[in-house]
């Protein structure tokens, strides 16, 4: 079965997997756009990740909450565990809707 295609990204890559990390930045969207919370996990541990464009493994994973505007206790410096279908979009390699465990909070 061929790999699904988005215009201008080129093909799309699915894994299933959990991967631990830390959080590197979030991003938050103005109150006039949709609602949405993106964070980068970085220092990744776990499967690698591939990202169809490069053939490489990617450093970070972008992860996205769709239909949130924030997500309690996700704030830089946080370690996480999360899960779930690793995709690319945009060249980067993100998780929608992730499922995540906080392992610690980061530190002062």
């Amino acid at each position: 079965m061929a790999e699904p295609n988005i215009p201008g990204h080129g093909p799309v890559a699915k894994t299933r997997g959990e991967w631990t990390g830390r959080i590197s930045s979030i991003t938050r969207e103005p109150l006039s756009s949709a609602p949405r919370f993106t964070a980068r996990l970085s220092e990744i541990k776990g499967a690698a990740i591939p990202v169809p464009e490069s053939g490489q493994s990617a450093r970070d994973i972008r992860l996205l909450w769709l239909g949130r505007r924030k997500v309690g206790g996700i704030e830089p410096g946080s370690t996480l565990r999360v899960s779930g279908m690793l995709t690319t979009r945009g060249g980067l390699a993100t998780i929608i809707n992730p499922a995540y465990e906080i392992i610690s909070a980061p530190q002062a």
